[in-house]
């Protein structure tokens, strides 16, 4: 319509921001958006309305202390590190001006993925906010996963609740068996009796023993028990956005402690409160607009569209482009067709494949410039962008856009130096000792430092448990990376390999392990053969064809829990068998892909693991094991420590 009578028009006129930030939005993003390919728009300068006041501190750098090191912070400290200096700058702002409104401050970001960290800094510094940034949190697969087995386990009734744990992740039964469950005329209760041996009436006995559990303990105990006996996190955490999954699960655990904190303490009142959410709307524009609610508004920036904020913060925002994976998509923007480029193994790939990668790359930069552009723009008083926190490789990383206008000096610190901004060099306050995740019981004494002491150790370990599920990234320079495709391949098979072994050593059928274990990992077909030889290698071995048929006792990924005064170690044992003397046995399984020869210095590398485990295991069981083995499973090589 344009090219035949219509005429563009830019609109460059802008009522919303200070002239001191228009200006430095202008600055920013005049030499990065020149129009030179199909995605990136020609960049047209912004204008303030008539009269708009100028405030030589409308633009604000929040950059850290001289003592702060970015070398030795990875994402998830630096992240930790940049919320609680936003914390501590908007706490500053309400101690300077009491009438400063916490309702007029947005907190806006690229993703989610490390909100934790800002919920929990605000929270120790009593700064009220309500988060935007999950509206269908509720409906996430993870989420409606856990709740249902909740249900299930409050409610020993709600048989839809119970087939419906049965079907899921938690216990991977098929469809064909719980049929034939039904057919065999057995109920779905759990509380009747379920003698018979086979995957149903053995999860069901398993439901009746975590019904049970919940008559004792908090539901968030309660959740967190069933995270530690089931490998939920890690099914989920395979998955596509797999580490985005597994927070959702820790931040679940969090809402159930408010709610416990807030006096609802029964397992099905929680769960008809987080049911309750689903009817809610959390992210409406209307909502955000309310600037009734004293509370900061937490919101990704596509939800900041068009909307405005009198101040606003941009939090962990980083320019990283996604690594490419096995296949692309280019879209044409015309009409021609779209383009697929595929990369395989063996250095296969289609001729087009570096045209489309380098197509979806420059896509996807121009993107994040938008959305840097949008975020920069939502705000009308006040632009405070926090800079320096995180790094690349070992030095401190800007967002390309950025980089031009806040140059790094010699020692990597940001400069202000001929433009609009100012520079705050953040605070060291100490963080709050209010935790507002910590369990509500008190000890004998009444103090409740050592179960938020415990917490604290409980968090720290699941979120070590989290980083070890995100893919690998190798640095390749400054500005770019890669994931390591060939360790999550293996991470993969691993996985799998252990799930079958830990449901053999039971006596369940391979053909039923294999089943189970696939329902929540997703492999193509060489990785399932090369998983499969090393199963059979495996159960062909004399562990398993001798020592454990002979066993008294054969337990499975046992947790063992060390309480020490100052903090809770938690340690998962592969397999412990007891002999017919009487004699414990320790295994643990490796699946590093390595040559026999290097097996005797791979098994010094695990000694003190396995000496950890068998310490462990000498406090619970009142006596050492007899052995404690590591089984290299890729070499089919068992050696005893």
């Amino acid at each position: 319509m344009i090219e035949e009578k219509g005429k563009k028009l830019a609109i460059t006129r802008n009522f919303r921001s200070r002239p001191t930030i228009l200006s430095e939005v202008n600055a920013v993003f005049e030499p990065v958006m020149q129009g030179e390919s199909d995605d990136e728009a020609n960049y047209v300068a912004l204008e303030p309305a008539d009269g708009a006041a100028p405030d030589p501190r409308a633009v604000e750098l929040l950059l850290p202390p001289t003592s702060y090191d970015c070398a030795t912070q990875n994402a998830a400290q630096s992240a930790a590190q940049e919320a609680a200096a936003i914390a501590n700058h908007i706490a500053l702002q309400k101690e300077v001006n009491p009438s400063f409104s916490y309702s007029a401050v947005a907190i806006l970001m690229r993703t989610g993925t490390k909100v934790a960290q800002l919920q929990d800094a605000l929270s120790a510094r009593g700064i009220p906010f309500i988060s935007f940034m999950n509206s269908a949190f509720t409906s996430r697969v993870e989420i409606e996963s856990l709740v249902t087995i909740l249900s299930a386990i409050a409610n020993p009734q709600h048989t839809v609740a119970t087939i419906g744990t049965l079907r899921s992740p938690w216990f991977s039964i098929s469809d064909d068996d719980i049929f034939a469950h039904k057919l065999a005329g057995r109920s779905f209760v759990y509380t009747d009796a379920h003698s018979a041996e086979d995957l149903v009436c053995a999860a069901l006995r398993e439901l009746s023993k975590w019904h049970a559990l919940s008559k004792q303990a908090e539901p968030s105990t309660l959740i967190e028990e069933l995270l530690a006996a089931f490998p939920i996190d890690i099914i989920y955490g395979l998955k596509s956005e797999g580490v985005l999954r597994v927070q959702n699960i820790q931040t679940l655990i969090e809402l159930v402690r408010r709610l416990e904190q807030g006096g609802v303490v029964s397992l099905s009142a929680i769960v008809d409160r987080i049911s309750d959410m689903r009817r809610l709307v959390q992210s409406t524009e209307l909502e955000a607009r309310d600037d009734s609610r004293e509370a900061v508004q937490l919101l990704t920036l596509h939800k900041a569209k068009g909307l405005e904020f009198k101040c606003v913060y941009l939090y962990n925002y980083t320019e990283k482009i996604r690594a490419s994976g096995e296949w692309l998509l280019r879209k044409s923007l015309d009409n021609e067709p779209h383009q697929l480029g595929i990369s395989g193994s063996n250095n296969f790939r289609t001729r087009n494949w570096d045209s489309v990668d380098a197509a979806n790359k420059s896509a996807e930069s121009a993107e994040l410039q938008r959305l840097l552009y949008v975020g920069m723009t939502r705000a009308k008083d006040k632009l405070i962008l926090p800079l320096g926190w995180s790094r690349s490789g070992k030095q401190a990383s800007i967002p390309i856009a950025l980089k031009a206008r806040y140059r790094l000096d010699e020692q990597g610190r940001v400069g202000v130096t001929d433009t609009d901004a100012v520079a705050t060099i953040s605070t060291e306050l100490a963080r709050s000792e209010f935790n507002p995740l910590a369990s509500r019981h008190l000890g004998e004494d009444g103090d409740p430092a050592t179960y938020v002491e415990k917490h604290r150790t409980w968090h720290a370990n699941l979120a070590d448990r989290v980083n070890t599920l995100g893919v690998v990234v190798s640095q390749i320079d400054d500005e770019e990376a890669e994931v390591d495709w060939s360790r999550v391949r293996a991470r993969k098979i691993g996985t799998y390999v252990h799930a079958v072994l830990e449901q053999s050593a039971k006596g369940i059928s391979i053909a039923d392990a294999e089943k189970l274990a696939s329902r929540g990992i997703s492999m193509n077909t060489n990785e399932e053969l090369e998983a499969k030889t090393i199963i059979e290698q495996v159960l062909q071995s004399p562990l398993f064809t001798v020592e454990l048929p002979a066993a008294r006792r054969i337990i499975t990924e046992l947790p063992i829990v060390e309480d020490h005064d100052s903090y809770v170690a938690t340690k998962f044992v592969d397999l412990v068998f007891e002999t017919q003397s009487g004699e414990w046995i320790l295994v643990d399984y490796k699946t590093d892909d390595i040559p026999v020869d290097a097996v005797s210095d791979r098994k010094e590398y695990h000694r003190k693991q396995l000496e950890q485990y068998g310490q462990m295991f000498a406090r619970i069981m009142g006596k050492p094991p007899k052995e404690s083995r590591v089984y290299f499973l890729r070499p089919n090589r068992m050696v005893n420590l």
